[in-house]
């Protein structure tokens, strides 16, 4: 039986027509549909929606104010966002607003399947805080794991189930920081480990190739199915750190296009990056390009470097 509820929303039907044509073959999927705000908001009170991805621009309540709302009613949905070429500032918005991901229209089908299931294995990922939590001033943590998408969904949950010392009770705040550590995570793991170069991604979506099989294939391969991913976590009461380092052959990070040029933002080139930039306070690579470090501040002190 279907159990992961996505709602789309779009003025446009003949957006919904084609969604329609692709997601109701989805078998992982029970998907439900709305043309405007407000019967996206009944459809996600009544339905008990998962996962939503929605418009930015409509008339009446637009998306970045739905995201609002849904965040309202429960902040851990997970929203990812659809936007016309050349709109930069609201989809920046849109992500400081706490979206997981979000596509230029018209986007690949294969790309946005990809987006979903991640999204709802973020939703299906099960975690408790320990009934101790409120006495820990600093939590430490070391994590070594293997070239998987949901590993890398369980070990975000984990290194950030328990947030006390940081003292954070914002929920917008909280879901900003696990997608960017997840997408550094995926990154270690796709252009790291499995030496999986961003051109390359590219071109397997645009072939419409199954990315995820070529995930599998590389991590039964020899060359680097022995390679791990480590992350290490230092959470006090000032800051939330996050140390994540492949084993790979690293990458010029500095080579990266501008992530806020109209040409690039659009693009997958580079996407984890830019979202990790939005979220964090700092991002830092060493110079071989295999370690990365990102930083939450309690209070920005102004000098993160991005």
């Amino acid at each position: 039986m279907k159990h992961n509820k996505l709602l789309i929303v779009d003025d446009e039907e003949a957006i919904i027509s084609v969604l329609r044509g692709f997601l109701d073959q989805e078998t992982d999927f029970e998907c439900h549909y709305a043309n405007s705000s407000d019967e996206a908001i009944q459809l996600f009170t009544t339905e008990n929606i998962d996962v939503v991805l929605t418009d930015i621009k409509m008339p009446g309540l637009n998306g970045i104010a739905l995201i609002g709302e849904l965040r309202k009613i429960n902040p851990h949905v997970q929203v990812i966002a659809m936007s016309a070429y050349g709109d930069v500032e609201e989809v920046i918005e849109a992500l400081r607003a706490g979206v997981v991901d979000f596509f230029q229209k018209p986007f690949r089908i294969h790309t946005a399947l990809e987006s979903l299931r991640r999204a709802f294995q973020r939703v299906n990922v099960v975690y408790s805080a320990d009934q101790t939590a409120k006495w820990i001033a600093k939590e430490e943590k070391e994590l070594i794991i293997p070239n998987s998408f949901e590993a890398a969904s369980q070990v975000t949950m984990e290194l950030t189930r328990n947030m006390t010392p940081f003292d954070l009770d914002d929920e917008f705040q909280l879901e900003s920081i696990r997608v960017a550590l997840n997408e550094i995570i995926v990154n270690a793991i796709e252009h790291g480990n499995l030496e999986i170069s961003y051109e390359e991604k590219n071109k397997l979506i645009e072939n419409f190739e199954n990315y995820r099989s070529v995930i599998e294939q590389r991590s039964v391969d020899s060359r680097y199915k022995d390679r791990r991913v480590l992350i290490r976590s230092r959470i006090t009461s000032n800051e939330a750190r996050f140390i994540i380092e492949d084993e790979g052959k690293g990458f010029a990070h500095d080579n990266l296009p501008d992530p806020t040029d109209v040409e690039n933002l659009m693009n997958s080139h580079g996407r984890g990056i830019l979202m990790a930039r939005i979220y964090m306070d700092e991002l830092l690579y060493n110079e071989k390009g295999n370690v990365c470090t990102i930083v939450k501040y309690k209070n920005n002190p102004n000098a993160g470097k991005r």
